[in-house]
């Protein structure tokens, strides 16, 4: 069976490695067919390993959203933490070994010295479709646990986001009807996010001006303590 992407765009020819566009076919094919809750943690090795090639990143990524359903509180969940732990390993294959997940304090902490960080944006491979697609999709998303995955991954990456993406997301987030969904939302954990979100966009400012203005990194460090 056929997958639904042009599976071509991703093949890149390597006269070094013989055999590597139809290995990198033949999983492809396999991630398609087989059905989410049938993904092995070889399988999602698997996908790590192809990430030397960062192209292959937006493959991967494509095939798992265009396979989720929105509705599927379990689909969403894996998909989303599977994309998550791909975009760290495509940071730092150390992130992915020692868990998927970071602190906001000490991503904001290593943003302040970006010499010790890499790569900060998505491969310029990386196309937007359906990736950004089907985040919106999910942000506006009546169940709790769906608007969470979303912000969540939003959330750890935002800082690996290219500009234009960033925008999309901004004006959706920012828009009078999710302001009010969310800043009033009835989940705390929603409501949480959604302020951590606001909160990093403050603290990028503050740190890209260095105008010697309110220190606003210690501020928001001891307020996320208290949240």
């Amino acid at each position: 069976r056929l997958i639904p992407v042009r599976v071509e765009f991703y093949l890149f020819l390597n006269e070094f490695v013989p055999g590597y566009n139809e290995m990198l076919l033949s999983f492809a094919v396999q991630l398609e067919a087989v059905p989410l809750a049938g993904y092995t943690d070889t399988m999602t090795k698997v996908m790590r390993t192809f990430l030397s090639n960062d192209s292959t990143l937006n493959l991967f990524v494509r095939i798992l959203f265009l396979k989720t359903r929105p509705y599927n509180i379990q689909e969403v969940a894996f998909v989303t933490e599977l994309v998550d732990s791909l975009f760290c390993f495509l940071v730092s294959p150390l992130f992915s070994s020692a868990g998927s997940y970071r602190r906001w304090t000490d991503r904001l902490e290593r943003s302040r010295h970006p010499n010790e960080t890499a790569p900060t944006k998505l491969p310029a491979t990386f196309s937007d479709y359906p990736f950004v697609q089907g985040v919106l999709i999910l942000l506006r998303s009546d169940m709790n646990q769906v608007v969470i995955k979303a912000m969540e991954l939003l959330y750890h990456h935002w800082d690996l986001l290219r500009e234009h993406q960033k925008h999309i997301f901004m004006l959706e987030l920012l828009s009078p009807q999710m302001i009010l969904s969310f800043f009033l939302h009835w989940n705390v954990h929603v409501r949480q996010f959604y302020d951590y979100l606001l909160i990093y966009w403050l603290l990028q400012c503050s740190v890209a001006d260095r105008k010697n203005r309110i220190d606003v990194y210690d501020f928001l460090k001891d307020f996320a303590k208290r949240i």
